[in-house]
């Protein structure tokens, strides 16, 4: 025998409200959320943490500063949680930091940095595309970002496109039989990527008058870039355990300026002509040179008997052969049997460098 059940008015009005109250519950379940961001000002120590759903598992997962500094990267875990805490001795950075996992992005205001210059430091983000993506060399990739302008009196904005190496830039040609490009200036801009198999950091940045700037920045990968080879990832540990960490020249009381032996009158050509190669007679441009000068309001001059110099090699997490890449040590892809031998500038899918 079936059973009525007869609930008063105020039952179904409940009822009602869970019913209106629980698809937003799993809407919100959907988000990127960074639950804390704190800055120490005595040990310079930025700790973050933050959550996102496990449906975004595998999917790319990247910190950045509010000047769009890549603080964090890697696959996001079944898990759903982030955490990340290092010291950063740059503090002019660290107004909000931007945790973007997939698709979903999300932001905070640092806590322990003061609030007055943020508040007028410019705002901007990359709304298209949302994440990271994969192109095809050669045809056309369009990117649309937003700038606000927080501080009146230091308009206009001055905007910038970086594409990290990948591409040209805008077509400025104007039917010239000389085809040229410039870095795009607008919020929205059509590009092609001409080097394939990598992977490029693309920057959208604006500064206002008082050269206050902010960035943000997607990873695009073109086509099939290598898989980071057994035995590279020892070999930055090893650099980077003695490498000086980010911001330590701030803390000295000299500044080193490096250039190279010998300078090409033809690298002005490299803006028109992709990958150009310019042979010369005077033998691989294979030498670093440093000059140091001590701060100071006329800095001086230092010679190799007031200072003693030494060098590093450093990880570059833009580095389109891998993250783990040793850059200044520039491996060419594809790379030889032997991991201590560079390969041949001229055998390399992508070319970096014959040093």
């Amino acid at each position: 025998m079936m059973k009525l059940l007869i609930y008063p008015d105020w039952s179904r009005a409940i009822l009602l409200l869970l019913a209106m109250v629980m698809p937003s519950i799993g809407i919100a379940a959907e988000k990127v959320v960074v639950g804390s961001a704190k800055w120490n000002s005595q040990s310079g120590n930025l700790a973050v943490k933050g959550r996102y759903p496990a449906s975004l598992s595998g999917s790319r997962i990247e910190l950045v500063d509010s000047s769009g500094r890549l603080l964090a990267s890697g696959t996001a875990k079944a898990d759903g949680k982030f955490a990340f805490t290092e010291v950063l001795p740059r503090t002019e950075m660290l107004c909000s930091v931007r945790l973007r996992v997939g698709d979903k992005v999300a932001e905070r205001k640092v806590q322990g940095v003061s609030g007055s210059p943020c508040k007028k430091v410019p705002q901007c983000q990359i709304l298209s595309p949302a994440g990271g993506i994969n192109v095809k060399a050669n045809e056309n990739v369009s990117f649309n970002a937003k700038a606000v302008l927080r501080d009146k009196k230091a308009g206009p904005l001055r905007l910038e496109w970086d594409f990290g190496g990948g591409s040209m830039g805008e077509e400025v040609s104007n039917g010239s039989l000389l085809t040229t490009w410039k870095r795009p200036d607008a919020t929205s801009t059509t590009v092609q990527f001409v080097r394939d198999n990598s992977r490029y950091r693309v920057r959208f940045h604006a500064m206002d008058g008082n050269n206050r700037l902010c960035e943000d920045s997607i990873e695009v990968t073109v086509g099939s870039p290598p898989e980071v080879p057994p035995g590279v990832g020892l070999m930055v540990a090893n650099a980077a355990r003695n490498a000086p960490g980010i911001g330590s020249q701030l803390a000295s009381s000299v500044v080193t300026l490096p250039f190279p032996g010998i300078s090409h009158v033809e690298a002005t050509d490299s803006r028109f002509v992709p990958r150009l190669e310019v042979p010369y007679s005077y033998g691989p441009c294979n030498a670093l040179n440093v000059q140091v000068f001590r701060k100071a309001r006329l800095p001086v001059l230092l010679t190799d008997e007031e200072v003693k110099l030494t060098y590093s090699a450093s990880s570059n997490p833009a580095d389109p052969v891998g993250s783990v890449s040793i850059n200044t040590t520039s491996q060419n892809w594809p790379l030889s049997s032997d991991l201590a031998v560079p390969s041949l500038l001229a055998e390399a899918a992508i070319a970096k460098t014959d040093m």
